[in-house]
């Protein structure tokens, strides 16, 4: 196959001849989704067969006046020249994927991969090989963002899009070296009792031009940096000191639950973190809890079960968070050592108000009874929700009916007034 260099040449010639033509050049960046699980757990050989594969799949779903170019790790680019409707395009690019969807068979060994795809065009969107090259990779990561096995035409907002998130990661670095970031907590109360139980800890990043930042503006890209990682690491740390603090200074013997990325434990020496902390802050790990999304650990059950078994022969108890949102095997459930469930807020809003929502609360809060789990519902705002909840057999519940997340020092003040289980 050709080299980036002379791939570079034939998109070049292949311009020439569509300004004389007056025809459409697509240039097709391909790169195969989670083939990196494939290396990473059966090794270079299996990949190697793979790739092999993939390129002749790719070539046989292709015009033979096409070129297919290898461009590094598991990214194609696939070149397609004398177009003359965009509709040529879809219709290529279609089939590629269904190429693709076929088992890899390799050493006896069965691999399903999807493949995410970014498309640029001339003379749309450049009009050089370095542009349009740039421009497909744009959209090829567009793609795997909006849920990967599926293609995106470039647009120009991906460009400002990108520039803006260049300029996220930068401001991120100085907010790690700067220490940007504090800690606010959401108080979580036993709904029998109505007493506060526990305290859901929470990231907020401080910004020096755009104010007070919640999660969702940049946890997506601190993950994909891998930058969540030393994030992570400062929030949980803190909040073991504040837990401390706390219990000094209002008497507070509840929980605190904090969330944790899969990349956090899975590309880090986290269990070694997990001790070194515990030691340093002399915080008892009873009275911590790690929130691991239902998604992450459906991802890869079996590795899960023992990285989980490792945290909790610590002491450290598990919850899986958004549950009911994700694809839970049963099968691998009742094999991870999880002591509670969290009923997503995405079911909790409609209740009691819409049947299906209450039919899967029920039916999460049934299943968390049945396996000895303790269930915790998110987002709770009124007293409807909280009494069906309840009634339904419910253990605990967090959300605005009881109060906002808040900063260590308002926490001080709120639990003088509020009872504490």
């Amino acid at each position: 196959m050709p080299n980036r260099i002379l791939l570079k040449d034939r998109i070049e010639h292949a311009l020439e001849n569509a300004r004389r033509q007056e025809s459409l050049v697509a240039v097709c960046c391909l790169d195969l989704d989670n083939f990196k699980k494939v290396n990473d757990t059966y090794g270079h050989s299996y990949g190697d067969d793979v790739l092999e594969q993939t390129a002749l799949r790719i070539k046989s779903a292709i015009r033979e006046a096409d070129t297919l170019s290898r461009i590094g790790g598991d990214e194609f680019i696939v070149l397609l020249e004398n177009l003359f409707d965009v509709g040529e395009v879809e219709k290529i690019v279609k089939k590629i994927q269904l190429a693709l969807e076929e088992p890899f068979l390799t050493h006896e060994k069965q691999f399903f991969l999807s493949v995410s795809i970014g498309i640029s065009q001339y003379p749309q969107h450049g009009n050089s090989s370095e542009m349009l090259i740039k421009n497909a990779d744009i959209a090829m990561y567009k793609a795997k963002n909006a849920g990967k096995n599926t293609y995106r035409f470039y647009t120009s907002e991906m460009s400002s899009q990108t520039k803006e998130e260049v300029d996220t990661e930068n401001a991120l670095k100085v907010a790690i070296k700067e220490k940007q970031f504090i800690v606010y907590y959401q108080p979580q109360v036993n709904l029998k009792t109505k007493q506060i139980i526990g305290l859901e800890a929470l990231v907020r990043w401080k910004h020096p031009l755009r104010g007070l930042l919640g999660p969702m503006q940049f946890i997506r890209l601190c993950e994909d940096t891998k930058m969540i990682i030393p994030i992570g690491e400062y929030v949980f740390k803190q909040a073991c000191e504040d837990l401390i603090n706390l219990k000094e200074e209002t008497g507070f013997e509840g929980r605190v639950s904090i969330n944790v990325s899969g990349i956090q434990i899975e590309h880090s020496d986290f269990l070694g973190f997990l001790e070194k902390t515990l030691a340093e802050t002399s915080v008892s790990p009873s009275h911590l809890e790690l929130e691991i999304t239902e998604s992450v650990i459906m991802k890869n059950p079996k590795n899960w079960i023992e990285i989980l078994s490792s945290i909790r022969r610590l002491g450290v108890k598990i919850a899986i968070d958004d549950f009911g949102t994700g694809y839970s095997s049963l099968s691998y459930l009742r094999k991870l050592p999880i002591d509670k469930l969290k009923i997503d807020m995405s079911f909790v809003r409609d209740i009691p108000a819409e049947e299906d929502a209450c039919a899967i609360a029920k039916s999460i809060i049934n299943l968390s009874d049945s396996m000895k789990m303790v269930t915790l519902a998110e987002g709770i705002e009124t007293e409807a929700q909280e009494a069906y909840l309840r009634e339904n057999g419910c253990e605990e519940g967090q959300g605005y009916l009881y109060a906002k997340p808040m900063d260590i020092q308002s926490l001080k003040n709120f639990l003088q007034d509020y009872p504490i289980g």
